[in-house]
């Protein structure tokens, strides 16, 4: 019923190192239920990168971008899921 209020989002924001936030497979779990465009990593401080793709759909691309902030619109969203991982993160 959460996840029909929430309804579809093209971001998300998702944590996933843990801590003072959900479990790793928490947020994956939620990720692949909401289905968004973008998917953005965030709060990575010890997880490696490849422990939170592998628990992720091979449905979802992943892209690295050489900065640490983007511009989206609605026509640059990509067509498939795809996650994000800006620089820094």
């Amino acid at each position: 019923a959460q996840y029909g209020a929430i309804g579809r989002s093209d971001i998300l924001m998702v944590p996933i190192d843990g801590g003072m936030t959900q479990s790793l497979g928490s947020m994956t779990e939620i990720t692949e239920r909401l289905w968004s465009s973008m998917v953005l990593p965030m709060h990575r401080h010890s997880t490696p990168i490849g422990e939170f793709t592998a628990m992720m759909s091979k449905d979802f691309a992943v892209e690295f971008r050489d900065s640490r902030s983007l511009k989206v619109s609605v026509r640059s969203l990509p067509s498939r899921p795809t996650i994000v991982f800006l620089k820094g993160v």
